[in-house]
């Protein structure tokens, strides 16, 4: 399996012991992605097959692994099949491949974008921080709005809502306004 290095999908997996399965990614070798959650959210990134990979887990600590020997390379690889090998054609880094089970069927909580109005929304991640930090919480929710009798007819999105999710300043709210793009 061979993944572009900019994704760091580890970041994703779960560090909870109690979700097991979790704890590494998934490959699913016929849909050609790469899944982890921590069981609040979702990665999904496509990956490329190599021959011999199989589906099923790979570990966190193989891709890191990869990730090193791979530093400044546009792709890391990671042969899945009855172990994880990690090898750059010099050195390699063989991990026993650990059946934890059934992985989730993260699929049944992605929803159908094509049969669904989708408003794809890019966010400062810096500026909502801040905006988060303002109403005095780490969490906050995110509340979209269209606006129907808007010049846009509810086609586009008006404004996104941001308020505290329960620990923040009572009543305090912050409104990011989308970039228009014509």
């Amino acid at each position: 399996m061979k993944l572009e290095t900019k994704s760091q999908i580890e970041k994703t997996a779960s560090k909870d012991q109690a979700g097991y399965v979790l704890l590494d990614a998934y490959l699913n070798v016929d849909d050609k992605t790469l899944v982890t959650s921590n069981g609040r959210i979702l990665a999904v990134v496509p990956c490329e097959i190599e021959d011999g990979d199989t589906s099923g887990s790979v570990s966190v600590e193989a891709i890191k692994a990869s990730r090193k020997m791979f530093k400044r390379q546009e792709k890391l690889s990671v042969k899945a099949n009855s172990k994880l090998v990690v090898t750059d054609g010099v050195s390699s880094t063989t991990l026993e491949r650990e059946d934890k089970g059934n992985y989730p069927n993260y699929k049944q909580v992605v929803p159908n974008f094509d049969k669904q109005v989708t408003y794809k929304v890019s966010l400062n991640a810096a500026l909502l921080l801040d905006l988060a930090q303002s109403l005095g919480d780490k969490i906050v929710n995110l509340e979209l709005t269209v606006d129907k009798d808007g010049p846009d007819k509810g086609q586009c999105l008006s404004a996104i809502k941001v308020t505290s999710s329960a620990n923040g300043v009572d009543g305090a709210y912050g409104v990011i306004m989308p970039v228009r793009m014509s």
